[in-house]
């Protein structure tokens, strides 16, 4: 995967942390995280091949860059999981991303991939728990996830 607004872990990390402290300090902070995993993505590329693997790859890249802004920003966790951090997307916002995503999960049905997406989300302040750590908070919805 390769498309805008991709950053490596620790950065997203970071990035992250500071949109829950601003959230923590002001109380009126809006972003949303979503994460997004491809269950059974290797099997599938196996299956597929190299040649037609990486054209699938691409409609994913197509369609998520459908979903991502300019200030967006993104990270993957492992080969099958994409994390999207959207700053000044409330619990309603997500709510459309989460109905474009869905035009994801199409494509790859067409594109006979038979890939199984599954989606976890957090909203802040709505979903807030007092959450101030990043990695804790990644590790509560990536237990959604499988």
């Amino acid at each position: 995967f390769d498309f805008q607004g991709l950053l490596k872990r620790k950065s997203f990390i970071l990035l992250h942390g500071w949109m829950l402290d601003i959230d923590k300090r002001y109380k009126r902070s809006v972003f949303s995280l979503v994460g997004i995993r491809m269950v059974n993505l290797k099997e599938v590329l196996k299956r597929l091949g190299e040649r037609q693997g990486y054209a699938l790859l691409d409609t994913v890249v197509a369609r998520l860059t459908e979903v991502i802004r300019d200030s967006d920003r993104c990270t993957r966790t492992a080969e099958d999981i994409i994390w999207l951090l959207l700053p000044e997307t409330d619990a309603k916002g997500v709510q459309r991303v989460l109905e474009r995503l869905s035009g994801l999960a199409d494509a790859l049905k067409e594109a006979d991939a038979d890939i199984q997406v599954r989606i976890a989300h957090y909203s802040a302040p709505d979903d807030a728990r007092g959450e101030s750590d990043p990695e804790l908070l990644l590790s509560r919805l990536s237990s959604q996830l499988f």
